[in-house]
C-alpha cells in the first residue's frame, strides 16, 4: 500500500497551545494562517517593541533553540475571534397587549433579539372582560358615579390591575419563576445579560424574594446596592448592581417568584375596593369630571389615576414584599427616554 501523505503542517490554532515551539515546527507554514506572535517573546513581551504586531512562524533561529524567530508582516490580521454565545433567558415570558394578533410579530422579533427564549404574547383584561375580576358592586359603584371620561380611566387603571393579578396567580400555580412585560415597555441593549447577571445573583443571596423590578418609576431612590459580576454593563458604560428600592413603582417589566407570586396576589385581591372607596369619596354631583378630585399641587395625583403600583410600594415600605431593582434599569416606558 503507497505510504500514508504526510501530515499538514501545524495551524496557527494548533500552536497556540504549545509554550515552546520544537525545532522545526515553523517550516512549512503558509501564509497567512500561520503565526507565531505569541511565541515571539523570548525575553519576555515587555522586551518587544512590536508586541502587538502579528508575525509570520519561521524556521528557528539561533537566538536561542526552539524559539520561533518573527517577521514583521503589513497587513497581517489575526482571524476574527468567534462570536460571543448569544444570551439566553430559560424563564418564561409573558408580554401583555390588548392587540395580540397585531403585535405578535413586534414580540417575536423582540425576543429574537433579547434572548427570550419562551415569550408568550397574551391579551391584557380590557373594559369587556373587567367583571370577571373585579367585584360586580364596586363596578356597579363607579359605572353609576363617574362621568365617561373618568370611567375610561378607571377602567384603564382596572384593567392593569387585572392583568397583573392574572399573571400572579398563573406563576402561583405553575410554581415557576416567571417575567411580565407590558406591551409599551422598551427593552434595553443590556435587557438579557443584566436580568441574567441580577436573578442569578439574587437566587443565591436572597431565597425569599418576591419581585424583582426590571424598570422602575417613582421610587428611584435605590440603597444597599451590591455590585453584581456580568459580562456586559449597562448603559451608558455604568456597572450594573442589585438594589433594594425605597418604594419602587410601575410595573411594565418585573420577574415575581413562585413564593412572591402566591403572597403579593393575596395582598392586591382586595385592591379595586380600596381604589373605587378613594374615587368615590372625592365626587361632588355636577363636577364637570364627576369622580376626580381637582389638582392641589402641581405633581398631585388624582384618585382616579392611582394604580395599583402605588399599593405594591407600600407593601415594600412596610416590608411585606420582598423586592429588588436592577440599576441601572433594563426596561423602559416611552415617557422615561428622552427625546432625541
Amino acid at each position: 500500500p503507497p505510504p500514508p501523505p504526510p501530515p499538514p503542517p501545524p495551524s496557527c490554532s494548533e500552536l497556540a497551545g504549545r509554550t515552546v515551539l520544537t525545532e522545526g515546527a515553523c517550516k512549512d507554514v503558509r501564509y497567512p494562517e500561520n503565526n507565531c506572535s505569541s511565541f515571539y517573546y523570548f525575553n519576555g513581551r515587555w522586551a518587544d517593541p512590536d508586541k502587538d504586531k502579528w508575525r509570520l512562524c519561521v524556521a528557528p533561529s539561533d537566538l536561542e533553540k526552539d524559539v520561533c524567530e518573527g517577521i514583521l508582516l503589513t497587513g497581517c490580521w489575526p482571524p476574527p475571534p468567534p462570536p460571543p454565545k448569544a444570551c439566553q433567558l430559560a424563564i418564561p415570558a409573558r408580554a401583555q397587549t390588548l392587540d395580540p394578533g397585531g403585535r405578535r410579530e413586534h414580540w417575536r422579533l423582540l425576543a429574537e433579539q433579547h434572548g427570550l427564549r419562551s415569550l408568550v404574547v397574551e391579551r391584557a383584561v380590557g373594559p369587556a372582560e373587567l367583571w370577571q375580576y373585579v367585584p360586580a358592586g364596586v363596578l356597579h359603584s363607579l359605572n353609576a358615579t363617574l362621568v365617561p371620561k373618568a370611567l375610561k380611566q378607571a377602567h384603564k387603571m382596572l384593567g392593569i390591575w387585572a392583568t397583573n393579578l392574572r399573571f400572579l396567580a398563573s406563576v402561583a400555580a405553575s410554581n415557576a419563576t416567571a417575567i411580565f412585560i407590558e406591551d409599551d415597555a422598551s427593552l434595553q441593549p443590556s435587557f438579557c445579560a443584566g436580568t441574567t447577571a441580577a436573578l442569578r445573583h439574587l437566587r443565591s443571596s436572597s431565597p425569599s424574594w418576591t419581585l424583582l423590578f426590571l424598570g422602575h418609576c417613582g421610587g428611584t431612590r435605590v440603597r444597599n446596592c451590591t455590585r453584581i459580576p456580568s459580562p456586559q454593563r449597562g448603559e451608558e458604560g455604568r456597572a450594573r448592581c442589585l438594589c433594594r428600592g425605597g418604594s419602587p413603582m410601575c410595573t411594565h417589566a418585573y420577574i415575581a417568584s413562585a413564593f412572591g407570586a402566591s403572597r403579593l396576589h393575596g395582598l392586591l385581591a382586595e385592591w379595586p375596593r380600596s381604589y373605587a372607596e378613594a374615587i368615590l369619596r372625592t365626587a361632588r354631583p355636577g363636577w364637570e369630571t364627576a369622580g376626580v378630585a381637582p389638582k392641589r399641587r402641581r405633581h398631585s395625583k388624582r384618585p382616579v389615576d392611582i394604580a395599583h403600583d402605588v399599593r405594591v410600594a407600600q407593601l415594600i415600605c412596610a416590608g411585606k414584599v420582598d423586592a429588588h431593582v436592577v440599576w441601572p434599569q433594563v426596561a423602559l416606558q416611552p415617557w422615561m427616554i428622552a427625546p432625541k
